[in-house]
């Protein structure tokens, strides 16, 4: 006795509409966690960069100051002290 072709097609149909919502429920469930993840470390990552630009505007200051220096004493050791 075989089953006649609609009653095949809706019984494909069920496990495919599961599939469908279970996919759906895994994605709903993913994403506001995904979204406050990206919450949690956006202020994380803002107080990194600050830091480092800061690092860097210091360093800068530093290596002007040291060039600085360095050339006024090259222009004293060139031309002698006055």
């Amino acid at each position: 006795m075989s089953m006649p072709p609609q009653s095949r097609r809706r019984a494909a149909a069920i496990p495919l509409a599961a599939l469908a919502v279970m996919m759906l429920l895994a994605m709903g469930v993913a994403l506001p966690g995904l979204g406050l993840n990206s919450r949690l470390y956006s202020p994380r990552t803002a107080s990194n960069i600050t830091e480092q630009c800061a690092v860097d505007s210091g360093l800068s200051m530093a290596l002007f100051e040291m060039n600085k220096k360095l050339k006024v004493n090259i222009e004293i050791i060139r031309f002698g002290r006055d």
